[in-house]
């Protein structure tokens, strides 16, 4: 059996962009946002809220028609949901 070890390379947050509807909040697809962290204690997943469209600089802007056809609702809330961290390992024999 092969002996691995392993050096931890960095951690990052990844967190998606979710959109409050009548339904609860609605995943918002290709919208995902990662932020290099030093450990992965939980207090590193904030969960941050966010009221105007654009504010996170990673939003398309779309026409308001287009939007509330899309989503159907006409005073968008959106927050950043972590949900897990990636780990990047430098690892050798």
């Amino acid at each position: 059996m092969l002996s691995v070890s392993g050096v931890v390379a960095t951690i990052e947050v990844v967190a998606n962009l979710e959109l409050h509807t009548d339904q609860g909040w609605k995943l918002l697809p290709d919208n995902v946002h990662m932020w290099d962290v030093p450990d992965t204690g939980t207090w590193r997943m904030p969960n941050r809220q966010y009221s105007v469209p654009g504010t996170s600089g990673d939003l398309r802007f779309v026409e308001q028609h287009e939007f509330i056809e899309r989503y159907g609702v006409t005073t968008p809330t959106f927050r950043r949901d972590s949900r897990y961290f990636r780990v990047a390992l430098y690892l050798a024999e």
